[in-house]
């Protein structure tokens, strides 16, 4: 009986090494495969979708009648003090810092910025066209013995007809120059018979001269305030 089976173990022992070299496939059912599926049969992970940009608001046109000084090649520095908290109330009151002038008014602007790069200086514009709303909330929030340097909204400012500029000197590299005073100062230092010393007159001077020259008149009480010769009409927001 031994002698019978012996044969038969040796078999089975030959038999299933070989089909287990070639895989499961000798066992009952469908053949298992070791390798990894085909691509086309893996389900792709969706990618990202970028969010999207935001679209840029449009800009605001200026005011029927006014232009956009960003708008004009010009070596001037435009630094809108009132848009920002770098003004003597500390705070921002307008919107944005849009620069807007008369066209007319624009145009002798840039022949003072002109006349003071051919001697090394640039013109710095503190401020611009001012809406009627700005010129009533400054006038009701400032103490009544501060009133004399606004204009009452009654009548009107230059700034809001779009044909008065505050402006200050900057070196040819941009650096802005100091004055007789600050911009927005309230005291005798602000005056244009105030005499700071012969460097600052000096300065003061050649800002006059250049705006002077291209057009524009001052006011006793701020050296840095010009308004165009040419008179314009409150423009309504």
């Amino acid at each position: 009986m031994k002698k019978k089976l012996l044969p038969l173990m040796l078999a089975f022992l030959l038999i299933v090494p070989a089909a287990a070299a070639q895989g499961d496939s000798w066992l009952p059912g469908p053949p298992i495969s070791n390798t990894a599926a085909p691509a086309a049969m893996v389900p792709e992970t969706p990618a990202e979708t970028p969010a999207p940009e935001p679209s840029a608001s449009p800009k605001p046109a200026p005011p029927k009648g006014l232009v956009d000084l960003r708008e004009i090649e010009a070596t001037w520095i435009i630094d809108m003090r009132y848009a920002t908290q770098n003004n003597t109330r500390g705070v921002a009151f307008y919107p944005t810092d849009d620069c807007f002038l008369r066209e007319g008014t624009a145009k002798k602007l840039l022949k003072a910025e002109n006349y003071l790069a051919e001697r090394g200086y640039h013109l710095i514009i503190l401020d611009a066209y001012r809406p009627q709303s700005v010129v009533q909330w400054l006038w009701d929030t400032c103490p009544p013995e501060r009133r004399k340097f606004l204009a009452n909204p009654k009548k009107g400012s230059n700034h809001t007809r779009g044909n008065a500029v505050d402006v200050t000197l900057a070196d040819e590299n941009g650096v802005e120059l100091e004055m007789q005073s600050g911009f927005d100062d309230s005291t005798e230092k602000a005056s244009r018979d105030y005499d700071p010393g012969e460097e600052l007159k000096a300065r003061t001077d050649l800002l006059t001269t250049a705006m002077k020259k291209a057009g524009f008149k001052t006011i006793d009480l701020e050296w840095w305030h010009y308004s165009d010769t040419k008179n314009y009409s409150l423009i309504k927001e």
